[in-house]
């Protein structure tokens, strides 16, 4: 197998392991920023159907503190 590989190669593998171990860093760093923000991403997710439903008999934001309100 390492007769098969030349250095251009090699060079190319050892950047795509460096890069790979820089982006998993990266996200433990923000672990506890990513966490919160897709948990965020998820309940707008969840809540917006009830707010859509809720706002075509009173006004937007009024739909929107309720279904907030009755979500907690």
């Amino acid at each position: 197998m390492w007769e098969h590989l030349n250095n251009a190669q090699l060079i190319r593998y050892l950047l795509l392991l460096t890069v790979g171990w820089a982006i998993v860093q990266a996200l433990a760093y923000f672990e506890r920023v990513l966490i919160v923000f897709i948990f965020a991403a998820i309940l707008a997710f969840l809540l917006n159907s009830p707010v859509n439903f809720v706002s075509h008999f009173i006004p937007g934001w009024v739909g929107v503190v309720l279904v907030f309100l009755l979500a907690l």
